[in-house]
């Protein structure tokens, strides 16, 4: 009801404030892209016939591509999924991190450490020279192959949407018996703001290297 505006105006500033500040904060895009890459690493090892030691599901989603038709034709594919928690992650990654490869060791020692990639965020589209300059340092400082070094660094973009007004619509009955958007209803201009989609870009790398 349209009285109820002004809560749900409060719920998305909050929403919003949350993602950048949370969600969306450097701090945890950063601890994300490296646990990508740590996922990555051992799904590679595993599909190379490497040891990796884990729970059943954990190493049923290293070992197998799965695919979303997987879920609805396998119900053995969900009940894996349903088993899996954080506790099968962080529980390999403790144990990844005395592997054998290198990287993967690396890349595990670094997040149990809180040795987080240094991030940028931008406006801007990351520049693929910069992307590239990135992944040649990475090459030098830690000897590596260049399909190896594509595991300590990530680039990407990253997408606020505090209200998607194309999506699901909050509609407001207003005092007249309308219906209508809230975006429509509300004299709060940020709503309408939120309800455009807002981007920014990362690009992240291994705080040991010095890119000046």
């Amino acid at each position: 009801e349209e009285k109820g505006i002004y809560s749900v105006e409060n719920f998305l500033t909050s929403r919003r404030l949350m993602y950048w500040q949370v969600y969306l904060h450097k701090t945890s895009v950063s601890a994300e892209r490296l646990l990508v890459n740590i996922i990555r690493r051992a799904k590679y090892l595993a599909a190379s016939g490497e040891e990796i030691p884990g729970t059943n599901s954990l190493l049923f989603f290293l070992k197998h591509n799965v695919s979303l038709e997987d879920f609805k034709s396998h119900p053995s594919t969900l009940e894996h999924y349903g088993q899996l928690d954080d506790h099968d992650v962080w529980g390999a990654i403790k144990l990844w991190k005395s592997h054998r490869d290198p990287i993967l060791s690396m890349l595990c020692t670094m997040i149990v450490e809180r040795n987080l990639f240094k991030i940028k965020l931008s406006s801007d589209p990351i520049n693929k020279k910069n992307v590239e300059r990135v992944k040649e340092k990475i090459m030098d400082v830690y000897e590596l192959l260049n399909k190896d070094a594509n595991y300590l660094f990530s680039y990407g973009t990253v997408v606020n949407e505090a209200y998607a007004a194309e999506g699901q619509l909050i509609r407001v009955l207003s005092k007249n018996g309308d219906v209508v958007d809230l975006s429509a209803a509300s004299d709060f201009p940020l709503v309408k703001a939120m309800s455009k989609s807002v981007k920014k870009n990362f690009l992240c790398w291994p705080k040991n290297i010095d890119l000046t």
